[in-house]
């Protein structure tokens, strides 16, 4: 896959002209909504911050976690909005027949804002096929491996993930894995303008719940897996799953297709309810099934079956995880009818994906990983897969930390992971937020029985440094958590920070 320059501050426009719409026609499909005012009225732009809103704004009040937009109505009016939409009944009360503003009451201003914003940019997902991957791992690599295949084909393709978001060739940095519906609409109005065909998507549970793609219908949608993640949102692990469940309830289209994994407890219960078209994964029994035939640090090699064909796929990917990765994204195109060859092609063209672990290696045979893996299902996957493939004798050197306001009952359970599967562990800082480093360091420690092999270094580029000069020939380094993150955030202040610029530095030294 080329490298390309990310593009930033992009700007939507129509045929040299901004988008702007009559209030009237972006209420078409709404639903049950009340007005005060007049909506022949011109929009130029939808926002749910205030601090962005100009005139002829439509300002979206809505009940964030932390803080309700209700409260900034007055400064959105100011800044020249001349619509304001609520779900407060009080607040439209005393609002409505203002001669100067349009008040328009919802239900939920989160669904009021996707419609709102589907419609101002002219429904531009209404020719696109759509393909949604939801799952607590793998989500990042299947939908690289889909683009690439899908690139394969000769076809136009958008993708929106927690890395990047591209437009064929076009990179733009990503804010959210999947962000806000205005922005995600904005995204796929610019796609349209590019004739984009197909749109891959990374689908986190916290967009579904916060009906960031409602309104959407997914030709296609797939489930990784499930495992212990977003805790801290979702409170419990019964709610977490229903919001990943979301996708193949509501969002996903009649005579679309369903695919889970089924070695995954959780993959058939969440499609349970879809009505249409179902195919599984895995490695026995399922749709699609995968024979390992080798792992190796240089790439797998697997025997693919479905129905009565057997197609042999070489890919530079590492580890069982990349192997159900692969087998994803090969059930999807088979699905959609892709030819073999084209598969093979596009899966083969993927050498690695940033920060998914990306191998680096010394010249005197130090090998460091670098790997998001910052839930525990994902950190035990990354050090089963280096303990089963790397050289008998060589040592494993785990480096790690956790989030800062986040999930803070995972942090013991992955201290406990490390140590057990690690000849060595540096525990360190990740991001650590609003937290004190020190505390989430001890939330770690807590789960560790034998402390005779942990280092505790919280400076975590000393950290790194001193992993690897324990280390030895064919030995392995792996640095986890922030995968392809080139920040770290302390206190609320980012400071950029890439894991992979630090191992470099050391190894040309």
């Amino acid at each position: 896959m080329k490298e390309f320059q990310k593009v930033k501050n992009v700007k939507l426009f129509v045929n040299g002209q901004g988008f702007e719409m009559l209030l009237i026609n972006l209420l078409n499909n709404l639903g049950f909504y009340e007005v005060s005012g007049k909506t022949d009225i011109d929009i130029s732009s939808i926002e749910f911050n205030s601090k962005y809103v100009k005139r002829n704004s439509i300002f979206i009040a809505i009940q964030g976690l932390n803080v309700d937009g209700h409260q900034f109505i007055t400064d959105a009016i100011n800044k020249g909005a001349s619509c304001i939409v609520v779900e407060n009944k009080r607040v439209f009360d005393e609002l409505k027949g203002n001669p100067k503003i349009t008040i328009i009451y919802v239900d939920n201003s989160k669904k009021a804002m996707a419609l709102i914003a589907n419609a101002f940019y002219g429904y531009p997902t209404a020719k696109m096929k759509l393909i949604g991957v939801t799952g607590t791992n793998g989500k990042t690599t299947s939908t690289f491996l889909l683009k690439s295949i899908l690139e394969s084909a000769g076809k136009k393709v958008g993708l929106i993930g927690t890395i990047d978001y591209w437009i064929n060739d076009i990179c733009l940095p990503a804010s959210k894995t999947t962000p806000e519906s205005v922005r995600l609409f904005e995204l796929f109005a610019k796609m349209r303008e590019a004739n984009v065909e197909y749109v891959v998507m990374e689908v986190s549970s916290i967009a579904l719940f916060l009906e960031r793609v409602y309104g959407l219908k997914y030709d296609v949608a797939a489930f990784t897996n499930l495992t212990q993640d977003h805790l801290d949102f979702h409170g419990n692990f019964e709610n977490y799953f229903k919001s990943k469940k979301i996708l193949f309830d509501e969002n996903l289209k009649k005579d679309g297709f369903a695919i889970y994994n089924n070695d995954d407890s959780y993959g058939k219960k969440i499609v349970a309810d879809f009505e249409g078209k179902k195919y599984s994964y895995g490695l026995n029994n399922s749709d699609f099934t995968a024979e390992i035939l080798n792992l190796s640090f240089n790439g797998i090699s697997i025997n693919i079956k479905h129905d009565n064909e057997i197609v042999k796929i070489d890919s530079d990917l590492t580890g069982k995880f990349n192997v159900y990765n692969i087998l994803l994204a090969y059930s999807i195109s088979r699905v959609l009818k892709f030819d073999n060859e084209t598969i093979i092609s596009g899966i083969r063209k993927v050498k690695n994906v940033e920060g998914r672990f990306k191998k680096i290696v010394s010249e005197d045979g130090i090998i460091g990983i670098v790997d998001y893996s910052h839930t525990p299902d994902s950190l035990k996957n990354a050090l089963e897969t280096i303990n089963q493939i790397k050289d008998n004798g060589s040592k494993t050197i785990t480096i790690f930390g956790c989030g800062g306001n986040r999930d803070q009952s995972k942090r013991p359970i992955m201290g406990k992971i490390a140590s057990e599967l690690s000849d060595f562990v540096i525990i360190t800082s990740d991001n650590p937020r609003n937290e004190n480093p020190d505390k989430i360091i001890n939330d770690i420690l807590s789960g560790i029985e034998n402390k005779s092999k942990i280092i505790v270094e919280p400076d975590r580029k000393k950290a790194i440094v001193k992993g690897f000069e324990i280390a030895n020939k064919g030995d392995v380094v792996l640095v986890a958590g922030k995968g392809h993150e080139n920040y770290q955030e302390v206190k609320g202040i980012k400071k950029h920070f890439d894991d992979s610029e630090i191992i470099y530095e050391l190894i040309k030294k």
